[in-house]
C-alpha cells in the first residue's frame, strides 16, 4: 500500500513537467521529453500493477465463497464448487413468571427461571453442479444454554435437497410451510415468549399433537421460485405409522405475495389421523389462515385470520369430533436509530360444534398480548446483529379454556400447564416480564 502510494505522488510530480516539455520540443529537449515520456509509462505499468495485487484476494475471496464481504467469514470452501457456512443465534431471557386464577385446581404459581428459548446453532452448504443447480443441505439443532437437556441432533430444520431456476427441493425435518407464514406476522418471529402462537395455531383442550405451527420429521417439500412477488410451498409428511385402520400424514400448502412495502399470505394444512386416536377411529384436522403487512419506513403492521377444525378426532378416551374455533392476530413494530418496538394482540373465540370434553364450548377462548423494546447493540444487521431487550406478555384464559404460551418450552408448555384432562388448568392466566439477550453469527 505504500509503494502504491509514492508511486501516485510520483506520478504527479512528473506531470507538470511533461507538460513544460512539451512546449518545447527541439533538439535536447525532445530526447528529455522521450526519457519522461517513458518514465510515466513505466509508473502507469506499476499503479496497475499494484492496483491489481491489492483487489486481487478480496476478488478471489468473494468468488469462492459466493457471500457478501459482511457475512463470508463465516462461510469456508470445500472442493472446487462448494461452501459451508456455520452460523446460529444465541440467547438467554431472565424471567419473572406467573399463572393464576386457575378454575380447577383453585393454585397460583410463580418462578424465577432462565430460559432459551430459540437458540440454535447449524451449517449450512452449496454444491455447485451445473446449468445454475446446486445441492444444498442444512443441518440445525438447538443451543440449550440455559441446562435444559436436550440430547437430539438436528432437532430443528435440517434436510437435504436441490436447488435451481425451476425452484427448491428438500427431504428432512423442516417447519411446515403453514408454521412459517404464522411466524412472518409475528413482529419478534415467534422467538421468545411473546409470540402470536399463544392463540394462533393451537386451540384450547387439546394436546400438541394437534398443534398448527410445527416443525415435522420425514417431511418432503417443494418451493417455486418467486416470479412478480408471488411464490409458493407444498409439504407432506410420509405415511411412515400407517397401520391397517389409520392412515397418518400431514399435507401444508402456501401462496404468499411478497414484493415492495405490501405482503399476503394464505396457507392451508390437514392433519389424517393425528392425535391420540381411539381403537379404530380416524381423523381430519384442517387448519387456514389468510393474513399480510404492510412496512413504511421503519414500521410494519401485520394481521391475520384462522379457523382450526377437528373431525372424528379423540383425544383419550374422549370424543371432540367435529368442533372448530376461529383466531386472529394484530402486530405491529417500529424502529428508529438502534431501538424498536414491538407489540402484539390476538384473540381466540370459543369452540363451536360438537364437543364432549370438560365444560363443553362455553368460555373456550381466550385474549392475549404483549410489549417490547429492544435495543440492537450492533445495529439491525442480519449478521452480528446483538439486541438487549425487555418484554411483558398476558394470555387470560376463559373458564373453560386453556391455551398456553408456548408449546416447546419444557413440558406441559413449561410452566406446568396442562391443556387436557381433569388436571388441566382450565380458566388459568398467564403473565410474564423478560430481560433478554440475544447474538446472530
Amino acid at each position: 500500500m505504500k509503494k502504491y502510494r509514492v508511486a501516485m505522488v510520483l506520478g504527479a510530480m512528473l506531470v507538470p513537467t511533461l507538460a513544460m516539455a512539451q512546449q518545447a520540443p527541439t533538439g535536447a529537449s525532445a530526447s528529455r521529453l522521450d526519457a519522461l515520456f517513458a518514465q510515466v509509462e513505466a509508473l502507469k505499468a506499476e499503479i496497475a500493477s499494484l492496483k491489481a495485487a491489492q483487489s486481487a484476494p478480496t476478488a478471489a475471496a468473494s468468488q469462492s465463497s459466493g457471500t457478501s464481504d459482511s457475512d463470508k467469514k463465516n462461510t469456508v470452501k470445500i472442493g472446487t464448487n462448494g461452501e459451508v457456512t456455520l452460523y446460529g443465534r444465541i440467547m438467554a431471557q431472565a424471567e419473572n413468571v406467573k399463572v393464576s386464577n386457575n378454575a380447577v385446581a383453585a393454585e397460583n404459581l410463580t418462578k424465577n427461571r432462565v430460559s432459551a428459548h430459540n437458540s440454535n446453532i447449524g451449517f449450512k452448504g452449496n454444491l455447485d453442479v451445473g446449468s445454475g443447480n446446486a445441492v444444498f443441505f442444512q443441518i440445525e439443532q438447538r443451543a440449550p444454554i440455559d441446562g435444559t437437556a436436550d440430547s437430539t441432533f438436528a432437532n430443528r430444520n435440517s434436510g437435504v435437497g436441490f436447488k435451481g431456476p425451476w425452484g427448491t427441493m428438500l427431504v428432512g425435518r423442516w417447519n411446515t410451510p403453514y408454521k412459517d407464514q404464522t411466524i412472518k406476522v409475528d413482529p419478534f418471529n415467534e422467538t421468545t415468549l411473546a409470540a402470536n402462537t399463544f392463540v394462533m395455531g393451537q386451540v384450547s383442550q387439546r394436546g400438541d399433537d394437534d398443534i398448527f405451527h410445527a416443525r415435522q420429521k420425514n417431511v418432503i417439500q417443494y418451493w417455486t421460485p418467486k416470479v412478480n412477488g408471488f411464490s409458493g410451498k407444498v409439504h407432506f409428511t410420509a405415511n411412515e405409522g400407517k397401520t391397517l385402520t389409520t392412515n397418518p400424514y400431514t399435507m401444508s400448502l402456501a401462496l404468499d405475495y411478497d414484493q415492495g412495502p405490501l405482503f399476503a399470505l394464505f396457507g392451508y394444512e390437514t392433519h389424517k389421523d393425528s392425535g391420540d386416536l381411539t381403537a379404530g377411529a380416524t381423523g381430519l384436522d384442517k387448519g387456514t389462515h389468510v393474513g399480510g403487512g404492510y412496512r413504511f419506513g421503519g414500521t410494519t403492521v401485520s394481521a391475520i385470520w384462522e379457523r382450526l377444525s377437528f373431525h372424528a378426532d379423540r383425544f383419550g378416551a374422549t370424543a371432540a369430533a367435529d368442533m372448530s374455533r376461529n383466531a386472529w392476530f394484530l402486530g405491529a413494530s417500529h424502529k428508529f436509530n438502534q431501538v424498536v418496538l414491538r407489540g402484539g394482540y390476538g384473540v381466540a373465540g370459543d369452540q363451536t360444534g360438537i364437543n364432549t370434553l370438560a365444560g363443553g364450548n362455553k368460555d373456550t377462548g381466550a385474549k392475549g398480548f404483549y410489549a417490547m423494546v429492544g435495543y440492537a447493540l450492533t445495529g439491525f444487521k442480519s449478521l452480528d446483529k446483538t439486541e438487549v431487550f425487555a418484554q411483558y406478555v398476558r394470555l387470560n384464559n376463559d373458564k373453560n379454556a386453556s391455551y398456553v404460551v408456548t408449546n416447546n418450552d419444557g413440558p406441559n408448555g413449561g410452566l406446568d400447564m396442562v391443556k387436557s384432562g381433569a388436571g388441566r388448568w382450565a380458566g388459568a392466566t398467564y403473565s410474564g416480564v423478560t430481560l433478554g439477550v440475544m447474538t446472530y453469527f
